[in-house]
């Protein structure tokens, strides 16, 4: 898993939140799989699934300095939430 955080003192924020909000799609576009994750059962050896690090991050480091990146990333958290939400087997 990957986290980035601003500076050190600030609250990091999950790879795949990044991917997701930088990329101005929903989150359950840009990972239709959430919504089959569920809690107690194995991870995906990465996360986020099928992304490359190294061919995302440069770009992600470079957006997340910009304005208005804390809302899109809040945006895509929520949506992330509902997904997963609605995804579990009752």
């Amino acid at each position: 898993m990957l986290d980035i955080a601003l500076q050190p003192d600030t609250e990091p924020w999950q790879y795949e939140l990044l991917v997701a909000a930088h990329a101005g799609r929903d989150f359950g576009e840009v990972f239709p799989e959430a919504s089959l994750l569920v809690a107690g059962e194995r991870l995906p050896d990465q996360l986020p699934a099928g992304v490359s690090w190294r061919a995302t991050l440069p770009e992600i480091l470079a957006w997340v300095a910009t304005d208005g990146v804390e809302g899109l990333v809040d945006r895509a958290r929520r949506e992330r939430c509902k997904l997963m939400g609605s995804g579990r087997p009752s």
